[in-house]
Formats: C-alpha cells, sequence, structure tokens
C-alpha cells in the first residue's frame, strides 16, 4: 500500500482497519489539510484485524 494517499475526512474504512494504526504507518502531507500517504513497508494486512 506504499504511497497510497488517503483524506481523512471522507475516506470510509472497512470496519476491520485498525484507522489508529494506518495513521502510525502514514505522513500527513500537504501542509496539513487531512490527506495522509501510506509509508513504504506497509502492507495491506497490517491495518487489518488489529
Amino acid at each position: 500500500m506504499e504511497g497510497v494517499r488517503w483524506p481523512e475526512a471522507g475516506t470510509w474504512w472497512p470496519d476491520d482497519v485498525d484507522v489508529e494504526h494506518l495513521r502510525a504507518r502514514s505522513d500527513v502531507i500537504g501542509g496539513g489539510n487531512g490527506v495522509w500517504v501510506i509509508r513504504s513497508g506497509a502492507a495491506a494486512r497490517d491495518f487489518a484485524g488489529h
């Protein structure tokens, strides 16, 4: 999932996605406007089932 950008407002994640863990593996971009990008090494399985 490296490089995937996701806006905090308006993104609807499946119930099994741990959004706090996703934030921990992402960086805010664009001057803090609520858009995140997933850092290198993060896989989809990293965010499910926590």
